[in-house]
């Protein structure tokens, strides 16, 4: 039992290594932004509808499926007779005018790399986003907490098991915990 528990140890924290570091990577930048300065690259361009120009949804399926436009529909804002979307994906987010009566919507892409994609996915909640990709991570972020999980329960199963050196293992838990708890203290205190 000893061996296959520390295999499915090993294997969860193989696992959750990769979300773990995205996850350590994106809060340092946060915390740090000097750390990798956001470069930001904007264009605009214009794209021909064949859609109804009053109806959004239409706007958003057409410029999908014409490959000028991918992410999730944040907002939608009317003003006279132009129609702004906010569509955005992990990394990138486009603002679309329309304006009625023309068969023209204007597209400006705001581009900002992998560092705001990692700030972008370290935001990402829910698995009920409109685009794919991010549902995708979603859910591997939900199999990633449960290898978590599961790599902080049968930690603490082997250590029980090793008598020799459970003082170190108690001196790293201790050490962690009251880190972890002075951290929050001072946050909640700020």
């Amino acid at each position: 039992m000893y061996q296959a528990l520390r295999k499915l140890h090993s294997w969860s924290g193989l696992a959750v290594l990769p979300f773990v570091l995205v996850y350590a990577f994106s809060a340092a930048r946060m915390a740090h932004p000097e750390l990798l300065a956001e470069r930001i690259d904007t264009r605009t361009f214009q794209a021909e509808l064949r859609a109804d120009p009053s109806d959004p949804q239409a706007v958003l399926r057409e410029l999908r499926e014409r490959h000028v436009v991918r992410g999730e529909l944040k907002g939608v804002r009317r003003s006279g007779r132009t129609l702004t979307l906010h569509v955005v994906r992990p990394g990138t987010e486009y603002d679309i005018e329309v304006t009625a009566g023309t068969s023209v919507a204007s597209v400006r892409e705001h581009f900002g790399g992998v560092v705001r994609m990692l700030d972008r996915l370290h935001h990402a909640a829910g698995l009920w986003h409109g685009f794919a990709p991010t549902n995708v991570w979603g859910a591997c972020v939900v199999l990633a907490s449960l290898a978590l999980i599961v790599l902080a329960l049968s930690g603490a199963w082997l250590w029980l098991q090793r008598l020799r050196e459970r003082r170190l293992g108690l001196l790293f838990l201790t050490t962690s915990l009251v880190y972890a708890l002075t951290l929050l203290v001072l946050i909640r205190l700020q």
